[in-house]
């Protein structure tokens, strides 16, 4: 008989992590949670120092790099608003202007916006996010 209870309890507790699992990924990937910079922007008063994931295009001509610092800058937009962006680290390797793009990360009070990561990096040209 212990061997049956212990055996769904093991059952129980696998399959609700399962059930998790795919509940998370699914919400991960539906774009719960990601704002456009236009909606990002009107909400700004309230976002500095909050941590945010954002959509956007890469606007051409605007990739800046500091080889130094390793600090890469650029202008995320949706065609609507613009919003400059900085990031320290390594680019997702289809990163390149006009590109559609999710970032993480938090507004500083300077008006910049801080990315510490890609999300699904998209090689979507057409799309406005």
């Amino acid at each position: 008989m212990k061997r049956k209870t212990w055996f769904f309890i093991t059952g129980g507790i696998l399959g609700a992590a399962l059930i998790f699992a795919i509940i998370s990924l699914s919400i991960i990937h539906s774009g719960v949670g990601i704002t456009n910079v236009r909606d990002f922007k009107s909400q700004t008063s309230s976002s500095p120092g909050q941590m945010i994931s954002l959509r956007g295009r890469v606007t051409p001509g605007s990739v800046g790099r500091d080889e130094k610092t390793q600090v890469v800058t650029f202008i995320l937009t949706d065609d609507r608003e613009s919003l400059n962006v900085t990031y320290r680290g390594n680019l997702p390797n289809n990163f390149k202007p006009g590109v559609v793009l999710e970032v993480r990360g938090s507004y500083r009070a300077d008006g910049v916006f801080e990315a510490n990561g890609f999300i699904r990096p998209s090689i979507c040209i057409i799309c406005h996010g």
